[in-house]
């Protein structure tokens, strides 16, 4: 499995107004991403191959789901505090499918407390990718995009994480509507700021 962190860096596309332009920092995808945990259930090697993989390869550094989610949740803690957030969102292709396999893992390990992610808001880039390009598909949405895809890649999960930040990012990078909701906070405070002035 994988994980990812964006980041907000300030651009000025005139001198009259700066905004957020919103990237994959290099090292945003977890440091641990050769690691798989354990399976709940036996795969077999027919599946795996089926999904573009071998068992051996799958569960080659494989550790317990627990001590998995808790090293990712300890992560996310820190890129939290490093970024004065309260919580995290989500974001994910279909991010609902994969928020509920998060929430059903939290259940099984007993690690509702340590969980970062918000129970249910998520940011979803099938949505947004319908909105943005009228693909749903992550490949052609990336493709739509301008982004590079590959398609013997695909379905890797530290790929399909990098091509879905990316293509979030360029989403929420492009249009403006996007944008604006994201700094509407942003832009209340600076107002509340100059009114005080």
């Amino acid at each position: 499995n994988a994980s990812c962190a964006l980041r907000s860096t300030q651009t000025s596309s005139n001198e009259d107004s700066a905004r957020s332009k919103y990237e994959v920092p290099e090292t945003a995808v977890d440091k641990h991403q050769k690691l798989h945990h354990e399976p709940v259930e036996t795969i077999d090697n027919e599946s795996a191959t089926h999904a573009g993989g071998d068992v051996q390869d799958l569960f080659c550094i494989a550790e317990d789901e627990k001590t998995a989610l808790r090293r990712i949740f300890k992560g996310l803690k820190e890129v939290r505090r490093e970024e004065e957030c309260r919580q995290c969102v989500l974001i994910g292709h279909n991010a609902h499918f994969d928020l509920a396999f998060l929430n059903a893992a939290v259940l099984r390990t007993n690690s509702k407390n340590h969980n970062p992610f918000h129970n249910f808001s998520v940011f979803d880039t099938v949505t947004l990718s319908a909105l943005a390009f009228g693909q749903t598909v992550l490949a052609r949405a990336c493709k739509a995009a301008g982004l590079e895809f590959d398609g013997k890649n695909a379905h890797s999960a530290l790929y399909d994480t990098q091509k879905t930040a990316e293509l979030f990012c360029h989403i929420l990078n492009n249009y403006p509507m996007l944008a604006n909701a994201m700094h509407n906070e942003e832009s209340t405070e600076a107002s509340a700021d100059n009114d005080s002035e």
